[in-house]
């Protein structure tokens, strides 16, 4: 095993198994991590999904498929390197804030820096993290940027993409969402999309997978423009979110196509 630094870890991931501590094991939920130069985006979908067919809302949903998504992970912010430990600093969280820093140790497990090993230090967890392109893709367009005046985070690293947009009022320390059901509305626990995409080859991004399972095979943006101004803005519409960037060595321009 290899130790890692940060600027190898540039690149899309996916998680191929987790160990907690009480020693059970997870290979089945859906993950996806995409690490720009500082900042990151994750998303963490549990398997046994009930079907949404029909659903365009949160005020839609059944109560099995609330619970359902009471379950689902997320998070970004930025990731800090001291010596051989990684600090996932989360500034925005699908959970509720538990006291539990995200900490964890990472090394290589093969010579081509393909597949890593994760380990918990404030809490004993193991990961298996894969490259989703199977390569280094420190020399891929990466592109992140920040909505104004909103808790959102675009991070675009090759054709990956992961959009994390928090609609909620601010969330109270608690060990899940589920323990706050008593406390607060579903909508007010649930409206945070995180959606992770893929560039097809005509350009256009496709949503892969999502908090908002209504959102799946839908475009990442229905509606934007470039901003008059600067290729390093874009607007959303038809109420304009604006865009713009934070950290990257490509504009958007460069990776996304207006129709």
């Amino acid at each position: 095993m290899s130790h890692v630094q940060l600027n190898q870890l540039t690149g899309a991931w996916t998680r191929s198994n987790i160990k907690y501590p009480d020693g059970h094991e997870d290979h089945t939920t859906r993950v996806y991590w995409l690490q720009g130069f500082k900042h990151y985006a994750d998303i963490r979908l549990p398997a046994h999904r009930p079907m949404f067919e029909g659903v365009d809302s949160i005020a839609e949903c059944n109560p099995s498929q609330i619970h359902y998504l009471l379950t689902q992970q997320g998070f970004a912010g930025v990731l800090h390197q001291h010596d051989q430990n990684f600090h996932w600093v989360r500034h925005i969280d699908f959970q509720p804030e538990t006291g539990i820093r995200d900490i964890g140790k990472l090394t290589f497990t093969d010579a081509t820096g393909h597949s890593m090993k994760e380990v918990g230090v404030d809490s004993p967890y193991e990961e298996t993290w894969v490259r989703v392109d199977g390569q280094i893709e420190a020399h891929r367009d990466v592109l992140v940027m920040a909505a104004e005046g909103e808790k959102a985070l675009l991070v675009v690293v090759g054709r990956h993409a992961i959009k994390v947009i928090d609609h909620r009022p601010p969330l109270i320390g608690a060990a899940d969402l589920a323990s706050l059901q008593a406390k607060r509305s579903a909508a007010e626990l649930l409206d945070m999309e995180i959606s992770y995409a893929q560039r097809l080859p005509d350009g256009h991004w496709l949503i892969n997978a999502s908090t908002f399972p209504w959102q799946e095979a839908g475009a990442l943006f229905e509606h934007f423009s470039f901003a008059d101004h600067g290729i390093d803005e874009v607007v959303e519409g038809p109420n304009p979110r604006r865009w713009r960037a934070v950290e990257g060595n490509a504009t958007a321009s460069d990776l996304f196509k207006v129709s």
